[in-house]
């Protein structure tokens, strides 16, 4: 779709944005879950508020058998976090051998567990006056509604929302339509809350719904103007228009701040049990070349060190606690070889992370560098962004040595770069062929002499160790800007038959199985929207194969 048509389409959107409507619904044929529950409705739990915990609780996997298929085995290991150990008999998604049943949950997750319930009780709220609780609901399905569209490309919504006979497809460019229209109304609502006249009882209603920002409607606010930002970058090569108009109206409004805490889920991060219990999990390479070769702190607060590590000749090639080591895509394993490499330092009970305030930050320090107005210059707003992400870790002393680049490390020469100038150089215990150089070179101090794709580069890759560790937001910005560079699938490992390039890496996931079994005609319509083939190597609407300015 050209621009001018998407803009036009956008317009009459917004005009339309008051008698957005969404009403009862099935949904597809292929989740059997929602078909034997229809309504997604638990008729014994009456009051509103305890009927909100469910959706809102699903935005994030609370389970580790849910996480491990939602991001784990895919988002996890293309955004270089997680690494998995265990190569499931030689078909799975770290040699881009894609394994179908590890590739269909991020799609079925949102339907069984959040829109299953939020199509139903968002027109509940609306009809009993409940507007406010109708707003988190929306925001929260918005929200999970990303990581899908995000992985896929076109995907069930509208459909769902309608009660649809034919449960069919979206276009990417109709959902973010969509979605952005979403947002801004569930703004409006909230706004209307907070300004208006409330009774103690509805306060209290909203405070027990509310298991994200403690009853305060102005944090919801924020939150959903940083996911508005969020969205208008990502779409900024597609529709750069829409795009700053989106993204300088969300700033306008409100977004996060380091004064507001992150946002986060009760325990539920369960890491740990994938790593322990299964041994199916470990650190990635790309993670922890970024963190030593930066000096950073927070490898030490995210990851632990390693256990006794033995070569291909079962010598020991690193004794126990010596160093932190991360596992790098695509290496030949069984199940055991690298099982000794770094686990995470998370608790079983962490909670699970939603949103970084300091994503916010970035957002706008790359909006700035686009020359549109963020409220700040992009070094301010660059430089702020570090402080916000060292106060969600429980800060960081030497924060303004870290900004300088005056941070000791021993991976590169002090006499030809300045500290902290990109990730350490990869080592593999286990196999040395596997090593690699360093590849993200770029220092963390802020160079107003750079070129703006340096800047870019820099921002990006702070970003990206900000958020960790959510991996949908990190993999999509690695795909749109090509940051940071991350340490490709070695040579000649690459299993995916030429549909994935090694270079670029992953793109998207297949649809799930299911839906070829049960809604064939529909998803082939899907896969006529995309841009190519359904695999992992067809690049999505708003990944253009283009340069970032």
């Amino acid at each position: 779709m050209k621009r001018r048509k998407f803009l036009k389409e956008y317009g009459i959107i917004l005009v339309a944005v008051c008698s957005l409507c969404i009403v009862n619904t099935s949904c597809t044929n292929s989740f059997e879950g929602i078909n034997s529950d229809r309504s997604g409705v638990d008729p014994t739990v009456v009051d509103m508020a305890s009927k909100l915990q469910q959706p809102l609780d699903n935005i994030i996997p609370p389970s580790e058998h849910r996480y491990q298929l939602w991001a784990n085995l895919t988002s996890d290991i293309f955004a270089g976090y997680f690494m998995g150990v265990n190569d499931f008999g030689g078909s799975n998604n770290y040699n881009y051998q894609l394994r179908p049943s590890h590739c269909g949950t991020t799609y079925c997750d949102f339907y069984l567990n959040v829109i299953k319930y939020t199509k139903d009780y968002i027109p509940e709220c609306k009809k009993n006056g409940f507007f406010e609780l109708a707003a988190m609901l929306q925001i929260a399905q918005v929200y999970s509604l990303l990581p899908v569209v995000t992985t896929y490309g076109p995907v069930q919504y509208k459909c769902v929302k309608e009660q649809s006979e034919s449960f069919y497809y979206d276009k990417e460019e109709d959902i973010y339509i969509a979605l952005f229209a979403e947002l801004k109304e569930a703004i409006q609502w909230l706004e209307d809350y907070k300004n208006g006249e409330k009774t103690t009882e509805q306060e209290a209603t909203f405070l027990k719904a509310d298991k994200l920002c403690k009853g305060d409607p102005s944090l919801w606010i924020r939150f959903a103007n940083t996911l508005r930002l969020r969205i208008a970058m990502q779409l900024v090569k597609i529709v750069p228009e829409l795009s700053k108009i989106e993204a300088e109206d969300a700033v306008r409004s409100g977004v996060l701040t380091m004064n507001d805490s992150d946002l986060t889920l009760g325990g539920g991060f369960k890491i740990r049990l994938i790593e322990d219990l299964w041994n199916d999990s470990r650190a990635n390479a790309n993670i922890i070349c970024m963190l030593k070769g930066y000096g950073d702190p927070r490898l030490g607060k995210w990851f632990q060190k390693n256990e006794k590590i033995l070569n291909l000749d079962d010598e020991i090639a690193l004794d126990k606690n010596l160093d932190y080591v991360g596992v790098r895509q695509g290496v030949p394993m069984t199940r055991t070889e690298y099982q000794s490499y770094s686990k995470t330092s998370f608790a079983n009970n962490s909670s699970r992370l939603v949103m970084r305030s300091a994503e916010a930050y970035f957002l706008r320090a790359e909006g700035a560098l686009r020359g549109w107005e963020m409220k700040g210059t992009p070094r301010e707003l660059y430089n702020d962004g570090i402080r916000s992400a060292f106060n969600s870790v429980g800060g960081y002393p030497d924060v303004e040595m870290y900004i300088e680049g005056m941070i000791p490390t021993e991976d590169f020469d002090w006499d030809k770069f300045e500290g902290g100038f990109g990730s350490a150089p990869y080592v593999n215990y286990r196999n040395q062929k596997y090593n690699c150089e360093s590849l993200n070179r770029i220092s963390i101090k802020w160079h107003e002499e750079d070129t703006n794709e340096q800047k870019l580069q820099r921002i990006i890759t702070q970003k990206w160790i900000a958020v960790f560790p959510l991996s949908h937001v990190a993999w999509t910005e690695f795909r749109r800007t090509g940051y940071p560079k991350l340490l490709p699938i070695p040579d000649g490992l690459n299993k995916s038959n030429g549909k994935i390039d090694t270079d670029i890496q992953i793109r998207r996931l297949p649809y799930p199985e299911g839906e070829y079994n049960s809604n064939r005609m529909e998803v082939i319509k899907a896969v006529g929207m995309l841009k190519g083939e359904d695999n992992g190597g067809t690049r999505l609407w708003w990944d253009i194969n283009k340069p970032n300015f």
